[in-house]
This record gives C-alpha cells, structure tokens and sequence, in this order.
C-alpha cells in the first residue's frame, strides 16, 4: 500500500495542532519514527513541524505530504507494480497509469487536473526510457511552493537523504541545470557528499535561486544537448532530492534517466546512462526511409524488436532484427535476453528490420547489401584491401572452391583470432571431429567451467562452412560473439596477442567437450624416490579422473618439473599436464659495426671494415676488434663524423650502445 511505504495510514485522522507544534525530529516523534523506518520502507519525511514540506511514497515517487499539513490518500486499491523487467506492453503501462492515479495521487502546490491525467507520479512499466518519454509520467513543469520553507529546513531536509544517494539498479536519477543547483547550495548551505571542490567554489547568497529551468539543456525538439558535461553543464539528482527541490521551488522539465549496469561481464559497474544511443530502424521494404529513435544500451534485443516492430506496424514473429552497420548485415540480433552494449550498438548506427520474401522466407544472408555499395576497407588479414564493394562486416562469399581453402574476414583488429582458427582448422583430426557429428555426443551441457556446449556448437557451425567448399570467404562473427560475451577481455575491435587467445579457445573447447561430468579431488603428487614411469602415470590418470575430451587427447601432455631446495638439498619432482610451451627466442649477444679507417701513412687508402663485438661491449672493444683485423699496432682514436666533419670522438670506456647502426664512424692511426 502506498501509505506503508511513509508509515501513515490511509484514512488516518489528520494530525492535530499540537501534533503539529511537536518537534518532527525529536525522540518519539512521528517523524522521527518514520526517519527511522525509511532505510528499510525507502520513504522520507523533510521539514519540521508547520514548516513540513513533502513527504513521498519513493516506491512510486508520488507525494502524499504537501506544505502546511497531510493530505489524506484515499486509496482503497493496491499499486500493482508486479510488471515484467521487459516492461510488458503499452495495456500493461496503461494498467499501471490508471491503478497509480486509483491508489489516491493528489496533485499538490498548484498542479491541476490537467497535469494529473498525465501521469505524474505513476509508476515507469518500461525497463528502458526514451529520450520523449523520459518524463512522460510527471507534469512538464510545476508551479513553486506557495510558501517557501526556511533554508535550514531545506537543509535538513536535503541532509537525511545522504545516506540514500547510491547507484541502485533500475532506479532513476534526474539532471538538473548546474548554475541553479549551485545558486541552491550557496543558498542553503548544502556540502555535497565528497564534493569538496564544489563546495569550495561554491558562492554564498542570502536569496533562494528562482524555479528550476532545464531548458537551456535541451534543444528545440526537447531532445538532451550533446555534449554535456556534469557539474559543468548539469548534476545528478537521486529521484528523492529531486522530488524535494522541486516541491519547494517548481519549474523543470524533469529529465530523468535511469541507473544502468555497464561494462564487461566480470567488470560491471553501476551508472546514470545521461545519454540515451540514437538508433536509425529502416525496413527491408522500405530501405529509404529511416525512423530515428532513442533507446538505452542496456535495452534488451527482444524490447528493442516490440519497440520497432511498433513503429514499423509488423508482426514481431514475421521478422529478422539485424545489425545493418555500414549498410551490411553485420549480425543476427536473434538472442533476446542479450543487451544492445552486448553487440556493441552504437550511437547513429542503422538497425535493419529484415522481412520475409515473397517465397515467406528470409532471403540469404550471403553478400547482402542494399541500397548503393559502400566504399569498404579490411584492415589485415588474407584478402586486406582498399577498393569500392562490398562492405567487409557482410557475411561470408558463397562461391564454389576448395574445400579448406576458404578466408576469415577482418572484423576490425581480428586478424589475432583469425590465424588461430585457421591453425586449428587445418589440424584434421580435429576438424574430422568437429566437421562430423562425433562432437555433438560429448557436449557437456552441465560442466560450470565450460559455456554449456555453445562455444563448441559455434566453433562446429564456423569449422563446417570453412570446409564445405561452398564459401571462399567466411566472417567468423558468431563465433566473435560467443567469445565476447564469455571472455570480455577479447570483446571491442582492439587488438590482442594470439597465443593467449589460442589458449582460451583450446580450454574453451576442452571444458565444452568434457566427458568427465563429475571432478573428484586428485591429490598432488611427488617423486619421493620412485621411478619417473611410475610417477608420471599416476599423475596422469589423476588428471584424467577430471578431464576427457577431444581437445585434451590431442593437445595436452605432460611437463616434468626438477626442483632442488637450495638449503636442505631435498629434490621435488612433479609430472603436470600442459597445453603449450612458451620458450624464449634466441637474443642476440654480438652486433657488427662499419668503420672507416685511416691510416697514418697518407699513401695507403682508407678501408671500410665490419667487425663483430659485444652487444654490451666499449669503445675499446671495437678499437681492438679493428686492430687485430688489420694488425695495426699503434693506438687509435675513434670519432664519428657528420656533415662532412668531425662530430665527436668517444673515449675507450664509453659504451657502444651509445653509436647507432647509421652513424660514420671513422678509426684514425
């Protein structure tokens, strides 16, 4: 019930004046009690006494106390917010609209019917909010306060929320214009917390700032500006302090955003998503026009297809959703509890609508381009080049060839990825067993290491295309995709070493694959003694009690490990499974140098020589090197010449790291 949530019974007999004169704040005290619940209720009561200001349902955001007294909730009906985390569809947000105005919402300070029907204060059915409708459930704008409370009411009333302004999930935070925000706190005295800096630049004044005025953040349409800078174009707000400031001092228009989780899988983070992605949905029928719309990028893929399959007036189910960057069909956004971040949606970017044909059915994905050809570019990787055609985001190029002989395309900085499904495509007792059906019976669906047998499935999808010899050209991005969303750290288009992804890919697989669905403890075992036979068979049934599969049969062995403790001479010997060995390249310990000597005997011609010394090595080292080579047996100055005279001379104690490979180095007898 709404009025659970501030701990004040609907119906309730209106509080008398000496209830009223009661200090809200003291021990005991209504307020007070309510203060106490709102950590777990999520409400709050602000103002004291005659100078009571609002208090909020914060479930709903609706308020229930206006200045100078409470206004009775006549709600005899609960608030059903049992909606889906999809929203449910516009009768579900009606249903929602019309219960909240049923449940007793009562415009306060000025705002009429006409504010009412609009929705204020209902609660938001939508999981994501467009950039029009971010504010559609509450009045454009709202007349002030008829009376004003004292700033140190203000105050108090600001600080008892401090301890609720952090980022939950799902719940929305409001902008606010930063000069009136700052006027406000120089005003009132407010400290934000730990915002030491603005609170020093902060300036005092006697006069509370006039009513809220967000507009100089929007643009004629009402569409947020771009770019906007917080707490130097505007400050976030949590709904509670919003709801305060604009009960006391009115205006707007309220531009709410809601709290988002971003980043990778393993490295999420809560945010205020202040700019909403600017999508363009065309229509395979109708590829000329495009109809723009704001949507979040924690939107989901199925929302996203309800929303334009609204606009667009078709049936959901008679349809592809695609990712159309570059006027190329680049993916199938056919998962529908994925995330737009998740396929790297971005801002201005074209979403393609894809309808059936006259047959009723999909056309073919190969080589799909409408509209006129692009100007295309592959970055790396078999087939880079530069040229007019088709854009290399399409799909693969389906023409009759080898079998095995068939390309990857570059999906931006791929090329790491790329050389590893090649390798391992031409490794044929693996490709033999993922080009069959062999593979399909050792899928481990329940292994908590593994992607439940997906990344199998996509590697087998990418494996028998690859040799069927109907494509020259395939684009792997399925499989790009499963391994973005299980391994966030290859996900973008950044570039990355490719024996670390080879490794992943191979244990990806294994766990995949793995026949072992129960792992028992193995315990580590040593040498103590006993022959290396014996040990290493021990060690390897061992690891055979947890891993079985394809993958472990034809790229794991065994490693025997030597150590000797330097203090008790004891000597541990250990055999373990490995996968790759990384061994070091051979560095360079010599370099040759070119020097051109001259001799002290004017009628014996200069020479130009190479000798090899210490990558390490002096000056002394080569003046010696020279020496014995030419058998010069007096003492010599080495010196390097530019421009046609002398540069400098090195003395015998300096390093040759210091002369580059280009320099003129002249030996003088």
């Amino acid at each position: 019930m709404l009025d659970e949530s501030v701990g004040i019974a609907v119906g309730s007999p209106m509080p008398s004046d000496s209830e009223l004169e009661q200090d809200p704040f003291e021990e005991g005290s209504d307020v007070s009690s309510m203060l106490a619940q709102s950590n777990e209720n999520e409400g709050a009561v602000v103002g004291s006494g005659e100078k009571l200001v609002r208090a909020f349902d914060f479930s709903t955001d609706s308020p229930l106390v206006s200045s100078g007294g409470m206004q009775s909730s006549n709600a005899d009906d609960e608030v059903d917010d049992s909606y889906d985390e999809e929203g449910g569809d516009e009768s579900d947000a009606t249903s929602l609209l019309g219960s909240s105005r049923d449940a007793g919402y009562q415009p306060v300070n000025g705002v009429g019917e006409e504010d009412e029907e609009s929705g204020a204060g209902a609660v938001e059915s939508d999981e994501e909010s467009d950039e029009d409708d971010a504010a559609a459930d509450e009045p454009q704008f709202m007349e002030p306060a008829a009376e004003l409370p004292a700033k140190e009411d203000q105050l108090e009333a600001m600080k008892a929320l401090d301890d609720k302004l952090e980022l939950k999930e799902g719940e929305y935070w409001y902008l606010v214009q930063a000069k009136w925000w700052r006027e406000w706190m120089g005003y009132s005295g407010y400290e934000e917390p730990g915002s030491s800096y603005y609170v020093m630049h902060r300036r005092q004044q006697d006069e509370p700032p006039d009513t809220i005025d967000n507009s100089m953040l929007l643009n004629d349409k009402g569409e947020l500006l771009r770019p906007l800078h917080e707490r130097s174009d505007y400050f976030l707000l949590h709904s509670l302090q919003w709801n305060l400031v604009r009960g006391w001092y009115g205006g707007g228009p309220p531009i709410r955003r809601r709290v988002i989780s971003a980043g990778s899988k393993y490295q999420k983070h809560l945010m205020v998503e202040v700019q909403l992605i600017l999508i363009y949905v065309v229509k395979s029928s109708d590829m000329q026009k495009q109809h723009p719309m704001y949507v979040s990028k924690d939107m989901k893929c199925s929302r996203l297809l309800k929303k334009t399959c609204k606009v667009l007036e078709v049936n959901p189910k008679e349809v592809q959703m695609w990712d159309y960057h570059g006027n190329s069909k680049l993916k199938h956004l056919n998962e529908p509890d994925t995330r737009l971040q998740e396929h790297q949606i971005i801002n201005n970017q074209k979403i393609l609508i894809q309808e059936k044909d006259e047959d009723g059915k999909f056309p073919s994905t190969s080589r799909t381009t409408y509209g006129n050809y692009g100007y295309s570019y592959n970055s790396g990787g078999a087939g880079s080049s530069y040229g007019y055609g088709y854009s290399s985001y399409g799909e693969g190029t389906r023409e009759p060839t080898t079998p095995g002989l068939c390309g990857l395309r570059n999906l931006g900085n791929t090329c790491f990825m790329a050389g590893a499904i090649q390798c391992l495509s031409n490794n044929l007792p693996l490709r033999k067993f993922f080009t069959s059906t062999k593979y399909k019976t050792d899928i481990n669906t329940d292994n908590p290491l593994g992607a439940g047998g997906q990344l199998a499935e996509k590697f087998a999808e990418l494996m028998e295309k690859m040799w069927s010899g109907e494509y020259s050209v395939q684009a792997p991005r399925d499989l790009k995709s499963k391994i973005e969303r299980l391994a966030p750290q290859f996900s973008g288009w950044s570039q990355h070493d490719s024996q670390e992804f080879l490794l992943y890919l191979l244990d990806g697989l294994h766990e995949d694959l793995n026949r072992r669905k129960e792992k028992p403890l193995v315990p580590h075992l040593e040498s103590d003694g006993r022959p290396d036979e014996v040990v290493a068979k021990e060690a390897w049934e061992g690891h055979l009690l947890r891993n079985d599969s394809k993958v472990m049969e034809l790229f794991q062995a065994q490693l025997k490990s030597t150590l000797v403790c330097p203090q008790c001479d004891r000597v541990s010997i250990t055999f373990d499974p490995y996968s790759t060995l990384s061994l070091p390249l051979p560095v360079a310990t010599t370099r040759r140098m070119k020097v051109t000597v001259w001799y002290q005997d004017v009628t014996k011609k200069p020479v130009t020589v190479r000798v090899v010394v210490p990558k390490s090595g002096k000056v002394q080292d080569l003046c010696a090197a020279v020496q014995e080579l030419l058998e010069i047996s007096r003492p010599v100055m080495l010196a390097e010449e530019f421009g046609h005279r002398f540069y400098r001379e090195y003395m015998p104690e300096e390093s040759l790291k210091n002369i580059k490979d280009a320099d003129h180095m002249y030996l003088y007898e």
